[in-house]
């Protein structure tokens, strides 16, 4: 299959996966967010290109199930992605668990960058005392998501470098 099915079959089966199965698991009203974890993997395997564009693109899905304003979280999962392809050559990819701990930390900030772009477009609720809780909660969660997540991303957009490194050879 080319990549260019792979990825719409890739982000379709996230959603899914998301608004069934991963919704429910909460902890302390928060739950993983596997859509945030497309941006930061397509940033590790394809640089910043591909990461802002899948963050886009994952993004639109991801606006389709909340009542904040369209666009927001394609706006801050495309800067995720890009961020993170910016900063892939510097970081080492020798050992399996470092995209792993970039999924989860790139995760945190993803929630908290939603956060404050949010406050910016007047929707204040999200910053309040809780943030720290949601963010710690989705780093924690989306860290053993990303071990099959960040594969199947690579995966997707036709790249085995990251897998190479990844799966650690």
């Amino acid at each position: 299959m080319r990549p260019r099915f792979r990825i719409p079959v890739l982000l379709v089966t996230f959603v899914v996966v998301q608004a069934i199965v991963l919704r429910r698991l909460r902890i302390e009203g928060a739950h993983p967010e596997l859509l945030l974890i497309v941006p930061l993997a397509a940033g590790l395997a394809g640089g910043r290109e591909r990461g802002a564009a899948m963050g886009f693109a994952a993004g639109l899905l991801a606006d389709l199930f909340l009542l904040a304003p369209f666009g927001l979280s394609a706006l801050v999962y495309s800067v995720l992605g890009f961020t993170v392809g910016a900063f892939r050559s510097g970081i080492l990819r020798s050992t399996w668990w470092i995209p792993v701990a970039i999924a989860a930390g790139g995760s945190a900030l993803g929630v908290v960058g939603y956060a404050l772009v949010s406050t910016v477009v007047g929707q204040t609720q999200m910053i309040d005392s809780r943030l720290a809780v949601v963010a710690a909660v989705v780093c924690i969660l989306n860290a053993p998501l990303s071990i099959a997540a960040i594969p199947l991303v690579t995966w997707a957009l036709g790249d085995d470098g990251l897998s190479r490194g990844y799966a650690g050879s």
